[in-house]
């Protein structure tokens, strides 16, 4: 059995214009009004690069390329061109294929798997701890 839905007309809250719509409706703004509402200007845009590496405001002392030191994110001007520029470390992007990345992770496990087997079986607690040092190692390569 399917239940009968009431309507009533109801007003905008914005402009007064009225609508159809169901009586559990208690407030109503029509299409044009949230338009009018809505700003554009809230919407993030892409971030526009500064020429500054990531995280330079938290390093102890970074020298800009222009001659700007800065120190601990505040720039210092009695400080200008007396330093030499601080080098920036370029991240190095895997080039391997998903193929070769998932084989080389399988590798690892199957590693990890046997030094497992081993930690149970060694009862000197020094080879247990080289052992499962090996296996931290292992574990941050995944």
């Amino acid at each position: 059995m399917k239940k009968q839905v009431t309507y009533h007309t109801i007003q905008c809250k914005v402009c007064g214009t009225e609508a159809e719509k169901p009586t559990t409706v208690t407030g109503y703004l029509c299409a044009e009004c949230v338009i009018d509402l809505w700003d554009p200007a809230d919407i993030p845009k892409s971030k526009k690069p500064t020429g500054y590496p990531p995280g330079w405001k938290f390093m102890k002392q970074f020298v800009h390329e222009n001659g700007k030191v800065y120190i601990k994110g505040e720039e210092h001007p009695d400080l200008f061109n007396t330093l030499p520029p601080t080098p920036i470390k370029v991240k190095v992007k895997d080039t391997r294929s998903k193929a070769q990345r998932d084989s080389d992770k399988q590798d690892v496990l199957v590693e990890i798997n046997k030094l497992l087997k081993e930690v149970k079986k060694e009862t000197r607690t020094t080879y247990r701890r080289k052992l499962e040092i090996q296996i931290k190692k292992l574990q941050k390569q995944i």
